[in-house]
């Protein structure tokens, strides 16, 4: 993964809102009842984005703090954005395992990581029979994250008030998940239903398509050997 150099404001925004997929769905992973209407937090305008220099030398923890003040609208969002606070602190600080029916994927702090984003985190794809596979999340990270690179995005624009990066959606569902959208470069919404474990953090992530498993660090000694 490489960190990208901005050379515009249009640039930089496309970046802001490219780099963090979530697959596309219509309908939420059990029945959704609406906890506050879906936020729509800024127009459509664009807005003065952060220099590349901002971008490639950030704490994505303190930035997460500041951009989520701009972001909530309602109890629901904070309560929300402060699991998903937690959960990225988390995966920052001892590491992540992503799982799927698939390979796994694992997640490491790293200062001298070639990341696509915000955050300094080395990574490691691992099929079902233990061969390593190549990296999945090339040009972005998992939808794990995207709650909070939004939170970042908004520490860093200009004018929060002033950009459609911010727009979200978010419902709770009947059975405690949170079905959240946000804009990945397009008009629509991208959604993903995140669950919460007994930690109070994410350990569940996906859609109707894609359903992925999450655990935190520390990586044992076997883990952490995937990365040599």
């Amino acid at each position: 993964m490489k960190i990208q150099k901005i050379a515009g404001a249009t640039a930089a925004l496309f970046i802001l809102t490219t780099l963090f997929t979530g697959c596309a769905s219509n309908t939420p992973n059990g029945d959704a009842k609406m906890s506050g209407e879906p936020t729509n937090s800024a127009s459509p305008s664009e807005s003065k984005s952060p220099a590349p220099s901002e971008t490639n030398s950030i704490d994505p923890i303190s930035y997460m703090e500041k951009g989520k003040a701009r972001i909530i609208q309602n109890d629901l969002d904070e309560e929300f954005l402060t699991i998903a606070q937690r959960s990225c602190t988390k995966a920052l600080e001892d590491g992540l395992i992503h799982k799927n029916s698939i390979n796994v994927t694992y997640f490491q702090q790293s200062t001298n990581s070639d990341s696509v984003s915000y955050w300094p985190l080395s990574q490691v794809t691992v099929a079902k029979e233990g061969k390593l596979a190549t990296g999945i999340y090339v040009n972005y990270l998992p939808a794990f994250f995207d709650p909070c690179d939004m939170m970042i995005q908004g520490a860093l624009l200009e004018d929060p008030t002033d950009s459609k990066v911010l727009e979200h959606s978010l419902k709770k569902n009947k059975d405690g998940s949170y079905y959240w959208g946000q804009h990945h470069g397009g008009e629509s919404f991208d959604f993903n239903t995140y669950r919460v474990g007994d930690d109070g953090l994410f350990s569940w992530v996906g859609d109707n398509i894609f359903q992925n498993t999450v655990s935190y660090g520390p990586l044992t000694q076997e883990q952490l050997d995937y990365f040599k």
